[in-house]
């Protein structure tokens, strides 16, 4: 185990920030999420019930890359 300790203003920051739902519509249980270290918009996801969605949008839409025949 380890602590991080934050300043003041770093609480405040945080305190800032709002969740939000950027995943299919569809949702569902997901195993892994990756994203591109080169760009910050494009993320990768493995869904439980299967494929792996990608988004290059920062997660505004998502494309199922991963079809379960294996095409």
């Amino acid at each position: 185990m380890f602590t991080i300790t934050l300043s003041s203003k770093e609480i405040q920051h945080l305190n800032t920030l709002r969740w939000r739902c950027i995943g299919p519509p569809r949702g569902g249980r997901v195993v892994a999420v990756a994203g591109d270290p080169d760009n910050s918009q494009v993320f990768y996801f493995g869904a439980a019930a299967g494929g792996i969605w990608k988004t290059e949008d920062g997660g505004t839409y998502w494309v199922n890359n991963c079809s379960l025949d294996g095409g």
